[in-house]
């Protein structure tokens, strides 16, 4: 599945901006909404906090 599927530049430009921690964080990254944040979030957090 191509990454702009799950997300679109813009979200994925302001993840690495944002650098999420945790879920409270990751609510305030565009494009990220209950849905998304529910079924990716998790990764999104343990992948940032890797790089």
């Amino acid at each position: 599945m191509p990454p702009y599927v799950i997300f679109g530049d813009r979200t994925i430009a302001d993840i690495a901006a944002k650098k999420p921690a945790n879920d409270a964080e990751l609510s305030h990254v565009y494009g990220i909404g209950s849905v998304k944040a529910d079924r990716f979030g998790s990764a999104i957090i343990r992948i940032v906090k890797n790089e």
